[in-house]
């Protein structure tokens, strides 16, 4: 489960804005309703990976979940495939290394970081695509205990048997990656090794946005500290915000639904909130 949630990480902490001071901000919980429905569903930002000392869940979030009809995360996590999907795509195709990707200095200064900073050996991974190191990257980045939203109301969803649902498939998430250069994605990673400190103080206060409901303030961090990466805007949120709508209407309009998505996902312009109420269904926040 910790390496699905960390694709989900991935991809939400890659999304960046369009652009900024939009109207749906300041609550992570938002009521879906009008348009037809005979009952409101309700959609909720999540950060995927964070300390368990940040991890709050507020009275009204359970109450809205435990009345819900269905839950519906980016993907299904009772998809029992989910494992050997990943464990499939992680590997480099032909046999091939990350030596192959990059420069020997590169490939030396990965590995050194492996060794001195995430406590790994470097051969574990030499063979995977660069995901699997920027996934322990990104990871080390949290001090304490793993927390997880998705994985707190996947165990709700066991406890009670509420039917769940996703609005991609896994591999839809993996293909993103594999449209993205294997030595642009090193890039990535040595950038974010020479800028070490400064990523941890910037996943800081990404947290401390999320915590507060600012949306905007957590899409125009992303935005500063990802600038390599906003070429790539439309793979990560436009294209997929606009895929999962037609997949939200079909769900809310069968039964109250509660979705848990990266927050990421919620404001903007091209953000699935906004992208609701063009559909004419009223958004409010709770």
């Amino acid at each position: 489960m910790k390496s699905f949630l960390c694709v989900l990480f991935l991809v939400c902490s890659f999304c960046v804005a369009q652009a900024q001071n939009t109207g749906y901000t300041g609550s992570l919980l938002w009521k879906v309703s009008g348009n037809g429905l005979e009952t409101p569903s309700y959609i909720y930002g999540t950060i995927h990976l964070l300390e368990q000392s940040d991890f709050k869940i507020k009275p009204e979030v359970d109450s809205v979940f435990d009345a819900a009809d269905k839950i519906i995360f980016e993907v299904d996590l009772t998809d029992i495939t989910l494992q050997s999907t990943f464990q499939n795509w992680m590997l480099l195709p032909d046999n091939k290394s990350i030596k192959d990707y990059c420069s020997a200095d590169e490939f030396n200064k990965i590995s050194k970081y492996c060794t001195d900073s995430l406590k790994v050996d470097i051969s574990a991974y030499a063979n995977q695509k660069p995901f699997a190191i920027y996934q322990l990257q990104t990871t080390h980045l949290i001090k304490g205990e793993l927390a997880s939203f998705e994985l707190y109301f996947l165990q709700k969803c066991m406890r009670s048997q509420i039917p769940v649902g996703g609005l991609e498939t896994l591999n839809s998430q993996l293909h993103i990656f594999d449209s993205i250069s294997y030595e642009e994605q090193l890039d990535w990673i040595v950038a974010s090794i020479d800028s070490s400190d400064e990523q941890y103080i910037n996943f800081d206060n990404m947290v401390a946005s999320y915590l507060s409901g600012d949306l905007n303030a957590l899409l125009n961090l992303m935005e500063t500290n990802s600038p390599e990466i906003k070429k790539y805007d439309d793979l990560f949120l436009v294209n997929r915000n606009k895929n999962w709508i037609p997949v939200i209407m079909n769900e809310i309009n069968k039964q109250s639904s509660f979705i848990a998505v990266g927050a990421a996902h919620l404001g903007g312009p091209t953000g699935i909130l906004q992208l609701l109420a063009n559909k004419g269904y009223t958004i409010t926040p709770l």
